[in-house]
């Protein structure tokens, strides 16, 4: 660095001035790594959330951990409607008739107004754990010879059961004395001697009982071994 006493000026050498050059460099470099990292914390925190909470109809549903990137949805109107919720990994669902659906799993019809929580993969109802059933997909066997594309003749717990219209779509859960069918956007189940569809008590079954189950009504025909059947019981 040299003095120009003509000018009174600050006279930097090539050297010194490289030197400068070198220091100012490195403090951009960490600006921008500093800028980086804050915003990946920043990204992060928005993310994260200890807890998410939301209604699904008239229950309430807490996840843990939660994210500020759940998604919610529904269809349907009416008893068919299905409320869908994601938030990171975990999928919920809760089905015509109040079954409740985690990541592909049943745990069970709800009673009005129960409170859920997801935490870390268990499901509590009203602060009550709950176990899962897994949903299996299946090709539901079709008694008649030849497929009728109005209705769909199957089985459920030992009676016969026939759904019009044909559903496209079956599943069949079974676990201790509950068996159920989910035929589209219908839930069909049998607990114990109890025929319940769409989460609405129909009816008690005995042995040999038949069923049918079409849009706007429920009906029970007795066995052979009785004289006559029962009315049809609507659902409402």
């Amino acid at each position: 660095m040299d003095l120009d006493p003509t000018q009174d000026k600050i006279r930097f050498s090539p050297a010194a001035m490289a030197a400068v050059i070198g220091i100012l460099s490195v403090f951009a470099v960490a600006g921008v790594v500093l800028v980086m990292a804050t915003g990946d914390l920043g990204k992060e925190n928005v993310d994260l959330m200890d807890e998410t909470v939301t209604y699904l109809g008239s229950h309430r549903l807490s996840v843990k951990p939660g994210s500020r990137d759940a998604m919610a949805s529904q269809s349907g109107i009416g008893t068919n409607t299905v409320y869908r919720f994601q938030c990171r990994q975990t999928r919920i669902e809760l089905r015509p008739g109040s079954e409740l659906v985690v990541n592909g799993f049943t745990f069970g019809n709800l009673e009005r107004e129960d409170e859920i929580l997801v935490d870390e993969g268990r499901v509590l109802v009203n602060g009550r754990l709950r176990a899962g059933l897994p949903l299996i997909t299946e090709d539901i066997e079709v008694k008649t010879l030849v497929p009728n594309e109005d209705y769909l003749d199957t089985t459920l717990k030992g009676h016969d059961l026939r759904i019009i219209p044909r559903p496209d779509l079956t599943t069949r859960v079974a676990g201790g004395d509950s068996h159920s069918l989910r035929a589209d956007d219908r839930n069909i189940s049998i607990r114990g001697s109890e025929l319940i569809v769409d989460g609405v008590h129909v009816g008690i079954l005995s042995p040999g009982d038949a069923v049918t189950v079409s849009p706007d009504q429920v009906s029970i025909s007795p066995g052979n071994d009785e004289e006559e059947g029962q009315a049809p019981r609507k659902v409402e």
